[in-house]
């Protein structure tokens, strides 16, 4: 089962996830580094992140099955709260 951490307090609950082997974490948030982790640009408000949302399908290419969103309340994840 593969769990995506949006922003902040997502990444920071899907980090919780991590500790268990049946569970495959991402992480999406502005300065995340390392394996599985997407680094979004920090914009000047949510329709700024709208109009620039990355394309996440070669990031999320390994995650088979079932994907769980975790969202935070971030700037980061806003605009994908109000879709």
């Amino acid at each position: 089962m593969n769990i995506i951490g949006l922003g902040k307090a997502g990444c920071a609950i899907a980090e919780c996830f991590s500790k268990y082997p049946q569970y495959k974490t991402f992480y999406i948030d502005l300065d995340r580094r390392g394996e599985n982790n997407y680094t979004i640009e920090k914009q000047q408000g949510p329709e700024q992140y709208e109009k620039n949302a990355p394309d996440l399908k070669k990031f999320l290419d390994s995650a088979e099955g079932a994907c769980y969103i975790v969202i935070g309340g971030s700037e980061t994840s806003q605009q994908c709260r109000s879709e």
